[in-house]
């Protein structure tokens, strides 16, 4: 379980990552994100969530990758794609905002945010061999049961490949190169389950599909956890979304 606290002005706020069920404890300011459990529980609303996680244990895990992503995530090592972690969280931050923005995501990353993870949190990039950033993911790691949720992907297709004459198609296969840079990267780290963060089940949505297919490339199974929020904490957030669109 991995607590992450991020103070307002007068309260402090709760989100909990991988709780095998919601409490009690700091009921009115706690959010649980993809508790284990799939019941029902006095007191909280409960959102069903799906996630695609591949077994770093499974050393042939590799091989339920799809014959493209395979040939993509070669291609992007012979194109000189680099992988590696960085400390640059500005950097991100900078990347991910300017992202969001193109992309209407409505989420912006600061400083005090990532802080907030403290040592749960690592970010990986990808590079062309001269030097130009491609690709950057975020993720939580839980150490106490050695799993790892991605956070954050940001590809810069949108960011710089016209400004710079570079193929969008090569930053999407540098993007797969990250991903499996990543699962190797943490696979040594001691890490077992890799998480990509949410799967949209039953979609209709097709560029939520798009995202869908993407995962379901690198192979691994789809499960069902929960998110939990208390009552009135549901209900205050209904009420402000409702005002906002007024």
């Amino acid at each position: 379980m991995v607590i992450i606290k991020l103070k307002k002005r007068f309260y402090k706020t709760y989100t909990i990552f991988f709780a095998e069920s919601p409490s009690f404890k700091h009921f009115l300011t706690s959010y649980y994100m993809q508790s284990i459990s799939t019941n029902e529980y006095f007191g909280f609303h409960r959102i069903s969530k799906y996630t695609k996680v591949v077994n770093l244990q499974d050393v042939d895990y590799e091989n339920s990758f799809t014959k493209n992503t395979l040939y993509e995530i070669k291609r992007a090592s012979r194109d000189g794609v680099c992988c590696e972690v960085t400390t640059d969280n500005d950097m991100f931050i900078e990347a991910y905002n300017r992202f969001s923005m193109i992309k209407n995501l409505k989420t912006v990353l600061s400083t005090k945010y990532l802080q907030s993870f403290g040592d749960n949190l690592i970010i990986t990039m990808a590079k062309s061999n001269d030097g130009h950033i491609l690709a950057f993911h975020s993720y939580i790691l839980d150490k106490s049961i050695k799993r790892v949720r991605l956070m954050h992907s940001v590809s810069l297709t949108f960011t710089i490949s016209d400004n710079l004459n570079i193929d969008k198609g090569f930053i999407g296969r540098a993007n797969r190169l990250l991903h499996q840079y990543d699962m190797e990267m943490l696979k040594k780290m001691g890490f077992e389950t890799y998480d990509f963060g949410g799967y949209a089940f039953n979609t209709e949505n097709p560029s939520l599909k798009g995202i869908n297919s993407f995962k379901d490339s690198f192979g691994g199974i789809l499960i069902e956890e929960s998110i939990y929020e208390s009552y009135p904490l549901y209900l205050v957030k209904k009420i402000l979304t409702f005002k906002k669109k007024l």
